[in-house]
């Protein structure tokens, strides 16, 4: 049931979206204006001032006052049905905040590359919302460049990447290491036709100079990588297409398109040896290392401290 006469505080210092359901309510449940606004204790035209503005401001007739008692037009209907979820969404705002600011929920905002997303999240989220059902996660899936600058300004609590990182700001914590795999393709003049076994690639990278690749665009932290190994291996590559997404890069290099790199996670150790031949690079050369960054002399709150706890826990197999 709802209350109407809290309505005489001021239009003022009120939503508009409350008050106007509220009179809404007040003339379906009492017939009319007249004994809406006895209840509601305001002037009948004031109370018929209101409805006509929302009236002409949406360009609708919301009630059908030729009815006794009056009715919603099927625009009134519409509109007051969106009046009320705007009402039940905000109320839930209001709780949620509230049991924020009471200790009774808690908040983490986390940042995670894209390309990683769907292989790290599960070893992640699950545990962690199971054991601390009352903390809400806010997730964000950008390239690590982006979530950077959202982690240095306090817009990310935590961010999941990989290694670089260039700036001192940022602290980290090791979760695991991940071997790096060639996928070369088919096209390439170093290509095995029905070469099944994957090697190690120890120090002979002569197979990358002058290959058609596919490369993520820059700004990735798997891109980062790469670009200082390379720089480092002095290889140029000749870059065909460049995609967003590790699998994508993955999938196109396994039907022999272009060759790629690929982190272990995204291997597929049951693929086509007529189409791409696959190195395993020495880890001594050449690996990934994800690490849970934060904001380094940042105070933790105690979500952030349990949030830390469990990611390092789900990862410690792997250390």
């Amino acid at each position: 049931m709802i209350s109407y006469n809290h309505i005489g505080i001021g239009v003022k210092s009120m939503n508009n979206y409350d008050e106007l359901l509220n009179y809404f309510n007040a003339i379906l449940n009492f017939g009319s204006f007249s004994a809406a606004s006895d209840q509601l204790f305001i002037s009948q035209s004031y109370l018929s001032k209101v409805i006509l503005k929302a009236e002409k401001e949406l360009g609708a007739t919301l009630l059908d006052r030729s009815h006794h008692p009056i009715t919603l037009t099927y625009a009134g209907e519409k509109f007051m049905s969106g009046l009320e979820t705007i009402a039940f969404e905000r109320r839930n705002l209001y709780q949620e905040v509230h049991d924020i600011a009471n200790n009774k929920n808690g908040h983490i905002s986390l940042g995670i590359n894209q390309s990683i997303a769907s292989v790290y999240l599960p070893e992640i989220l699950p545990i962690f919302h199971e054991k601390n059902p009352r903390i809400h996660i806010t997730l964000s899936e950008s390239p690590s460049a982006a979530l950077e600058g959202q982690l240095l300004h306090q817009d990310l609590d935590f961010q999941i990447r990989m290694l670089p990182i260039y700036t001192n700001k940022i602290q980290f914590e090791h979760l695991k290491y991940e071997p790096i795999y060639l996928i070369l393709a088919k096209n390439s003049p170093y290509f095995n036709l029905n070469k099944s076994k994957i090697n190690i690639l120890e120090d002979n990278f002569e197979c990358l100079k002058h290959q058609d690749f596919i490369s993520l665009y820059s700004g990735s932290g798997f891109s980062r990588l790469l670009e200082t190994f390379l720089n480092r291996q002095e290889i140029d590559l000749n870059t065909v297409l460049k995609v967003k997404s590790i699998q994508t890069a993955a999938t196109l290099a396994y039907k022999g398109l272009a060759s790629t790199f690929i982190p272990e996670s995204f291997l597929n150790k049951d693929f086509d040896p007529t189409l791409c031949n696959i190195y395993k690079i020495s880890p001594n050369v050449l690996k990934m290392n994800v690490v849970l960054a934060s904001l380094k002399d940042r105070k933790f709150t105690h979500e952030m401290e349990l949030f830390q706890k469990s990611v390092l826990r789900s990862f410690s197999i792997y250390k």
